[in-house]
Protein backbone atom coordinates (compact mmCIF):
# COMPACT_ATOMS: atom_id res chain seq x y z
CA UNK A 1 0.00 0.00 0.00
CA UNK A 2 0.96 3.63 -1.29
CA UNK A 3 1.43 6.30 1.01
CA UNK A 4 -0.40 9.77 -0.15
CA UNK A 5 1.97 11.80 2.18
CA UNK A 6 5.02 12.15 0.89
CA UNK A 7 7.47 14.73 2.41
CA UNK A 8 9.44 16.31 -0.47
CA UNK A 9 12.68 18.54 -0.50
CA UNK A 10 12.14 21.69 -1.99
CA UNK A 11 16.17 22.92 -3.23
CA UNK A 12 16.84 26.94 -2.34
CA UNK A 13 15.35 28.67 -0.16
CA UNK A 14 16.59 31.56 2.51
CA UNK A 15 19.07 30.48 4.90
CA UNK A 16 19.33 33.99 7.18
CA UNK A 17 21.24 34.54 10.15
CA UNK A 18 19.80 34.15 13.74
CA UNK A 19 21.09 37.10 15.11
CA UNK A 20 19.79 35.84 18.28
CA UNK A 21 22.46 37.07 20.75
CA UNK A 22 20.99 40.21 20.23
CA UNK A 23 17.54 39.50 21.20
CA UNK A 24 18.73 37.25 24.52
CA UNK A 25 20.84 39.30 25.83
CA UNK A 26 18.46 41.82 27.38
CA UNK A 27 16.39 41.40 29.95
CA UNK A 28 12.46 41.53 29.42
CA UNK A 29 11.06 45.13 30.24
CA UNK A 30 7.68 46.49 30.67
CA UNK A 31 6.74 49.04 28.33
CA UNK A 32 5.14 52.40 29.23
CA UNK A 33 1.37 52.73 28.00
CA UNK A 34 1.28 55.01 24.98
CA UNK A 35 0.01 58.65 25.53
CA UNK A 36 -3.01 57.44 23.15
CA UNK A 37 -4.22 54.09 21.60
CA UNK A 38 -6.30 53.95 18.26
CA UNK A 39 -8.40 50.47 18.17
CA UNK A 40 -9.86 50.28 15.13
CA UNK A 41 -13.17 49.03 14.82
CA UNK A 42 -13.31 46.86 11.42
CA UNK A 43 -11.18 44.11 12.32
CA UNK A 44 -11.33 42.23 8.33
CA UNK A 45 -13.52 42.33 5.45
CA UNK A 46 -16.46 42.45 7.73
CA UNK A 47 -18.61 45.83 9.23
CA UNK A 48 -17.40 48.55 11.80
CA UNK A 49 -17.79 47.09 15.34
CA UNK A 50 -20.59 49.14 17.20
CA UNK A 51 -19.14 51.79 19.89
CA UNK A 52 -20.53 50.76 23.35
CA UNK A 53 -18.82 53.83 24.92
CA UNK A 54 -19.13 57.30 24.86
CA UNK A 55 -16.32 60.35 24.96
CA UNK A 56 -15.22 60.75 28.53
CA UNK A 57 -16.05 57.14 29.85
CA UNK A 58 -14.03 55.61 31.88
CA UNK A 59 -12.97 51.76 30.41
CA UNK A 60 -11.29 48.78 31.84
CA UNK A 61 -8.80 46.67 30.58
CA UNK A 62 -10.98 44.02 28.61
CA UNK A 63 -13.76 45.70 28.85
CA UNK A 64 -15.73 45.10 25.78
CA UNK A 65 -15.74 48.43 24.06
CA UNK A 66 -17.61 47.67 20.45
CA UNK A 67 -20.29 45.12 19.71
CA UNK A 68 -19.83 43.18 16.61
CA UNK A 69 -22.14 44.75 14.02
CA UNK A 70 -23.40 41.85 12.49
CA UNK A 71 -22.19 38.58 11.58
CA UNK A 72 -19.12 39.65 9.84
CA UNK A 73 -17.94 41.47 12.45
CA UNK A 74 -15.92 41.47 15.33
CA UNK A 75 -16.10 42.72 18.89
CA UNK A 76 -13.14 45.04 19.91
CA UNK A 77 -11.97 45.08 24.02
CA UNK A 78 -9.35 47.64 25.24
CA UNK A 79 -6.50 46.36 25.80
CA UNK A 80 -5.23 49.42 28.14
CA UNK A 81 -7.17 51.23 31.08
CA UNK A 82 -8.13 54.57 29.56
CA UNK A 83 -11.00 57.01 29.08
CA UNK A 84 -12.76 56.84 25.72
CA UNK A 85 -12.16 60.68 23.32
CA UNK A 86 -13.68 61.51 20.51
CA UNK A 87 -12.65 60.06 17.13
CA UNK A 88 -11.94 62.39 14.11
CA UNK A 89 -11.68 58.92 11.64
CA UNK A 90 -14.87 56.99 11.57
CA UNK A 91 -13.85 53.33 12.10
CA UNK A 92 -11.47 54.36 14.77
CA UNK A 93 -12.23 54.31 18.69
CA UNK A 94 -9.13 57.16 20.40
CA UNK A 95 -8.23 55.79 24.08
CA UNK A 96 -6.32 57.93 25.72
CA UNK A 97 -4.45 56.19 28.60
CA UNK A 98 -4.85 56.29 31.66
CA UNK A 99 -2.44 57.22 34.79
Amino acid sequence: MTSHARLWHFHGGLRLPEHKSESTTLPIATLALPAQLVLPLVQHIGVAAEPLVKVGDRVLKGQLIARAGNNISAPVHASVPASSAPSNHAPYRILPACP
